[in-house]
């Protein structure tokens, strides 16, 4: 603007005073040198103006590469934190496995020129055999780096691995296989007291699942039995009976033995032992070579109360003496096959005449309050040889069913509230059958042509 307006005045004066040459030449001269000036003032800012944005965005190209290469550098120190994570989980898992596994020889940390049998290495303890050593009576609680582990199955649980609420959790779980939950967990209850006792007293510490499952199965189930029949009253080898191996061998010598077996078989009081099995021991307790209880005779010691439906989970019983007594309740039903005597008479049991599998060879249940019809509970016991049910309550007729037992020897129905006849098929089966020398009924309630002596007037 300054330019056009000296150019309007120059152009102005050439007007006015065109004679004056020199002044305008000089003028003009003047009015090219500024207007170069202000060219190259204007010429120099745009280029100063082109440096200045050139720089600017230089400067922006290298803050966006600088912010790139942070966030590179973010994700690589994330992708590192993965890793270590990774291999943190890793290691974990390992050294889980380590424990599980036996332990391989140690070798030597030191350097070779170190002795082999360096005190510091040798003799050092390690901790997983300290802890086993002391799991009795209370299992070590887990170590902090270990992982809560599941009680679902007891299968194949390691009891060093668990605190002592994992490992009842794990007890509680196998043994409802074979007591119910809402019995068990009454603390009261014969069962519930037997759950606490193999859970926190029990010198044994048995561990769920793996090969100590039956034991800790059988334990309980026998400690239930205790429970049940007031243990703590009971004549001898009660818990901490201090006298209890010296009345054993007492009570054994007047103890019946009938075809080689019978007779009080442990000698060590209830509730004792610190090793799996020992129950066996317990006196009236007799196991076969697996260490399964095989026979269990307590006659005429102080049982008073219920039999446990429990005892009918033991799978290798094949005598149950309990005769002499005061049992009362009904007698269970379920037992496994293999079962073959049955002793308890003489105890105040009531209820249904209970089924029993067809391996029984004799049944004595005489001297109770059994009632109701025998009915179909004496069908298939093709290997029978003696029915004791006299002195009880039962009604009804008497089975024909009797007449299939083939192999019975004696049947005793006398005391009874049986009426009718005995059934025909009965009496074939005694004309046919020469040990089957004893047929007792009440001969004016029931009427008998086949029970002669015992009833010489309806034989006739």
């Amino acid at each position: 603007s300054e330019s056009e307006s000296e150019s309007a005045s120059e152009s102005e004066s050439e007007s006015e005073s065109e004679s004056v040459s020199e002044d305008e030449s000089e003028e003009e001269s003047e009015s090219e040198s500024e207007e170069s000036e202000e060219e190259s003032e204007f010429a120099s800012e745009e280029e100063s103006e082109g440096e200045t944005e050139s720089e600017s965005e230089e400067e922006v190209i290298e803050a966006v590469a600088e912010e790139d290469s942070e966030d590179e550098s973010e994700e690589e120190t994330e992708s590192e934190s993965e890793e270590e994570v990774i291999e943190a989980v890793a290691e974990e898992e390992i050294e889980e496995e380590s424990e599980d596994a036996p332990e391989p020889t140690a070798s030597p940390t030191t350097s070779p020129t170190d002795e082999p049998d360096s005190p510091v290495i040798e003799n050092q303890a390690d901790p997983a055999e300290i802890i086993a050593e002391n799991m009795v009576p209370v299992p070590p609680a887990p170590k902090p780096t270990s992982k809560p582990k599941k009680t679902t199955k007891a299968s194949s649980i390691d009891c060093s691995d668990l605190s002592e609420d994992e490992r009842a959790d794990a007890i509680r779980e196998q043994l409802s296989a074979i007591t119910d939950l809402a019995v068990m967990d009454n603390d009261m209850s014969p069962q519930g007291r037997a759950y606490d006792w193999i859970t926190y007293f029990d010198p044994a510490q048995l561990c769920p699942g793996g090969k100590n499952e039956h034991l800790l199965n059988q334990r309980y189930i026998l400690a239930t039995l205790y429970f049940s029949t007031r243990g703590d009253e009971w004549f001898t080898c009660y818990m901490s009976d201090p006298n209890c191996e010296m009345n054993s061998i007492s009570v054994s010598e007047f103890r019946p033995v009938v075809g080689g077996v019978g007779g009080a078989q442990g000698s060590k009081a209830w509730l004792s032992g610190d090793e799996a099995g020992s129950e066996c021991n317990w006196f009236g307790v007799d196991c076969n070579a697996g260490i399964y209880v095989q026979n269990l005779e307590l006659p005429n010691n102080g049982l008073a109360g219920r039999l446990p439906n429990e005892i009918t989970a033991l799978p290798k019983l094949d005598i149950l003496g309990l005769e002499e007594n005061q049992l009362i309740g009904p007698i269970p039903s379920g037992w496994k096959d293999g079962l073959y005597r049955v002793r308890l008479q003489d105890n105040i049991l009531s209820g249904p005449m209970p089924v029993f599998p067809p391996s029984m060879l004799s049944i004595e249940l005489g001297n109770n309050r059994l009632s109701g019809p025998i009915g179909t509970a004496v069908t298939n016991l093709p290997n029978l040889k003696k029915l004791n049910l006299q002195e009880n309550r039962f009604t009804g007729p008497i089975p024909a069913s009797l007449g299939a037992l083939t192999q019975i020897k004696e049947i005793r129905l006398h005391g009874n509230k049986f009426g009718g006849a005995v059934p025909g098929d009965v009496c074939v089966l005694r004309m046919h059958n020469f040990d089957f020398k004893k047929l007792s009924v009440d001969c004016k309630e029931v009427q008998c042509e086949c029970c002669v002596p015992e009833c010489p007037w309806n034989g006739r």
